[in-house]
């Protein structure tokens, strides 16, 4: 199974993901990062923080870039994880 690797991307600084994740495939790559931004904008507004601006940089084992997930995609555009599809142009995007 492959290995992806969700690193976020907030004010200019770079959180690895040291450990990666094994997934089936990129779409579910896609997902997981879309329930991690979910899960962390949650917890920002149930402590009274505003929502922070950043993405998910998604990665393979050698380190190249295959998508990002922008955080206001994620919660503002993404009603439901079947929402989130790398061919819409300027949201999710695949590199």
């Amino acid at each position: 199974m492959p290995s992806f690797f969700l690193h976020h991307v907030v004010d200019g600084v770079r959180v690895e993901d040291e450990e990666g994740h094994d997934l089936p495939d990129l779409e579910t790559a896609m997902r997981e990062a879309v329930l991690g931004i979910r899960a962390v904008q949650g917890d920002r507004l149930l402590a009274g923080l505003p929502l922070q601006e950043g993405q998910v940089e998604i990665t393979d084992l050698a380190g190249r870039r295959l998508a990002s997930v922008s955080y206001n995609e994620a919660v503002r555009e993404c009603p439901d994880l079947d929402a989130v599809d790398s061919t819409r142009s300027g949201r999710v995007s695949r590199r």
